[in-house]
């Protein structure tokens, strides 16, 4: 593969705006789950962990614990894909696992590990025809009440999944190379 081919899998990775109601099969969601796992990870502590959240009741109180865009708590601009898609995905870190060897500092480092799977996970998704939407904005404790997870799971997003419908468009590169969003500072000897 060229580098060109891949920027552009990765430039128009689809939101979901129009999916098939359509499951997607164990064995996509088992490549999706692999691409993820070959993300960093930290001493490698796998913090990690999927909930596949496919009762209709819970999404409807998940939505209860999403912000909008703004992390305002604003109903009318919530993700309704939570309702819509054929999978939710709930990733969450493992406290115990991302502090086993960092400590405290791990919780930051877990993040940062988790994300850059999310992306593996995404560009994966991409490929296989399956549409993306994902949710940072979230209140954590009452997500975690939702589904009642363990004190030591926190919430740290929400995917959404679906194969594109034909009204579906793909998000094209629309941000300009090194204009008014990435900032290169070049460091050099003195």
């Amino acid at each position: 593969m060229e580098i060109g081919e891949f920027i552009n899998i990765i430039s128009c990775i689809p939101d979901i705006t129009q999916i098939k109601q359509k499951d997607i099969p164990e064995n996509e969601l088992i490549q999706l789950f692999e691409a993820y796992k070959q993300a960093p990870s930290a001493a490698n502590s796998q913090p990690g962990e999927f909930y596949l959240v496919y009762n209709k009741n819970i999404r409807k109180k998940m939505l209860e614990a999403i912000l909008d865009p703004f992390m305002r708590n604003e109903s009318d601009l919530k993700p309704e894909w939570v309702l819509k898609t054929p999978v939710v995905m709930v990733v969450c870190m493992n406290i115990r696992r991302a502090r086993a060897r960092l400590g405290e500092k791990g919780d930051d480092i877990a993040k940062m590990d988790i994300w850059g799977g999310i992306q593996n996970l995404r560009i994966s998704a991409n490929i296989l025809g399956i549409g993306t939407s994902i949710c940072r904005e979230l209140d954590a404790v009452r997500l975690s009440e939702v589904l009642n997870l363990p004190k030591f799971i926190k919430p740290i997003g929400i995917i959404g999944l679906g194969y594109l419908d034909d009204k579906s468009i793909k998000r094209e590169n629309e941000r300009p190379l090194l204009e008014n969003s990435m900032f290169i500072h070049t460091i050099k000897e003195s």
